[in-house]
């Protein structure tokens, strides 16, 4: 569980260090946060599997990164930034409002797991399950195929 907690704090802060260098590339800006997600689905995962206890602390700062990530990642899709190394697909440009769409059902999500404020495992495994389930939709929609 230390090691957990120690890899959060790492995607942070290294998310934090490099926010200013990646404001001026959107790709490596949407990279970042979604290697923070990752990392916070990660954890959740774990959780969810038994391979790490379940703690409250380690629930709410899985949705607080996927939270933080809900309400930042649109920021960084402009024009142009379709293009080179990234995984975003076209049709983020093509429907710009269905990806705003899923962007908001992510948001309003994370925003339920947080509230919710779960003390337990069955609280968590239901409320990481809704929010997971929008990494799931999105990446079939909008990501590009590995």
């Amino acid at each position: 569980m230390r090691r957990l907690i120690i890899g959060l704090a790492a995607v942070a802060v290294a998310g934090t260090a490099m926010s200013a260098y990646a404001i001026d590339d959107p790709i490596k800006t949407r990279k970042w946060l979604m290697d923070a997600n990752g990392g916070a689905a990660g954890a959740g995962a774990a959780m969810m599997k038994g391979d790490v206890a379940f703690n409250a602390a380690i629930a709410k700062s899985v949705f607080l990164t996927m939270h933080a990530v809900a309400y930042s990642y649109g920021d960084y899709f402009p024009e142009g930034s379709g293009t080179g190394d990234t995984k975003a697909g076209p049709k983020i440009w093509e429907d710009a409002a269905g990806f705003a769409a899923a962007l908001a059902k992510f948001q309003q999500d994370t925003d339920a797991a947080l509230a919710a404020n779960v003390a337990d495992l069955d609280g968590f495994k239901a409320a990481f399950g809704t929010v997971a389930g929008n990494c799931k939709s999105c990446h079939d929609a909008f990501r590009l195929p590995d």
